[in-house]
């Protein structure tokens, strides 16, 4: 089953193109720098190694059994993103999502976005424009929860300056997904047709693929689907981050674990590192601090959060790639190559 992209081994991408990849990837990773500078600042790394000394095995465990069901539900959901013109099967794109955290994990770029649409579309029958509109309608769901769970935590909590902003900010970048999509919904078919009357060949065909993966949002019996599958999804990713904070044996009030769900999915879209570190565990410090606890356990449970969020799924990713017949390279190679 490999994917017969060997004619991107000799691909060279333009150099000016090339150079501002080049240039997002140094970006990232100085931000990450930045942040992991600012996590491990007066660190007691005495602390830290106790801290991580004291973890709970069973809450660890419960933690990553629950994270897989996490990647189980978010592919359940993005198989109705594809409805009504395709039903792919919750086990292919349960695979597919490992392999982009994996991609995500080791690979500059953040390219598991675009992994995920490579990998879809693969075979010809779902259209690799269509794959990506339904990850854009995605994110905009994932972006208008967000919000709201933002939003309600700054009016029931005394939240820091910068929480408060970030959430101001974050509200912006769903509004402005949120026009683009509505305004694809409402004008799809004049510029589709215009499209047509204007060019030949592939263009047109690629738009209406394209605008294909808006249709779940104007179908009731997916819509309310999607709806639902998004809140079970982030209450057992916000369960995961209780039961890791629980694996710390911290005591924190619940809510801790919303907060940290929110800080964290949000900062986790800026450039950073290959799996957001430094960003990850920066963010992860000082959500817990507004709950009063010490940046060493804080760290520790950011540390168990990567453990939990990348290692299983990672696992899987490999074994799905191996039964694929590729690997991640040539994956980074045609996800290159289709950002041209």
């Amino acid at each position: 089953m490999a994917l017969g992209e060997d004619a991107l081994d000799g691909y060279h991408r333009p150099v000016s193109k090339k150079t501002g990849m080049q240039a997002r990837f140094l970006a990232g990773v100085i931000l990450s720098a930045a942040a992991l500078m600012l996590a491990l600042r007066d660190l007691d790394w005495a602390e830290l190694g106790a801290a991580l000394g004291r973890v709970r095995l069973g809450w660890l465990l419960a933690a990553v059994v629950v994270e897989m069901v996490v990647v189980w539900v978010n592919a359940a959901r993005w198989r109705w993103l594809f409805w009504p013109h395709f039903r792919p099967r919750v086990r292919r794109l349960f695979g597919t999502l490992c392999v982009a955290q994996l991609a995500n994990a080791v690979l500059p770029g953040r390219m598991g976005l675009l992994i995920r649409a490579l990998l879809v579309g693969k075979g010809g029958q779902i259209s690799r424009a269509t794959a990506l509109t339904t990850l854009a309608v995605e994110k905009a769901l994932e972006g208008v929860t967000l919000l709201l769970l933002g939003v309600g935590i700054v009016l029931a909590l005394d939240v820091p300056d910068w929480l408060r902003a970030s959430v101001i900010a974050s509200g912006g970048i769903v509004l402005a997904l949120l026009v683009v999509l509505g305004g694809g919904l409402r004008w799809r078919e004049s510029l589709v047709a215009r499209i047509s009357r204007r060019t030949a060949g592939w263009l047109p065909g690629a738009v209406r693929a394209l605008f294909d993966g808006l249709d779940s949002l104007r179908s009731a019996k997916a819509g309310w689907r999607l709806w639902a599958l998004s809140l079970v999804y982030w209450a057992l990713v916000t369960l995961v981050n209780w039961l890791a904070i629980r694996a710390m044996d911290l005591s924190v009030p619940a809510i801790a674990s919303l907060v940290l769900l929110v800080v964290l999915q949000m900062g986790v879209r800026i450039p950073s590192s290959p799996g957001s570190i430094g960003v990850f565990d920066y963010l992860g410090v000082i959500s817990l601090a507004i709950f009063g606890v010490e940046k060493e356990p804080a760290l520790a449970v950011t540390l168990l959060l990567h453990l939990i969020f990348y290692l299983p799924s990672s696992l899987v990713g490999v074994c799905y790639l191996l039964w694929m017949s590729t690997g991640l390279g040539r994956l980074r190679r045609a996800a290159l190559a289709a950002q041209e």
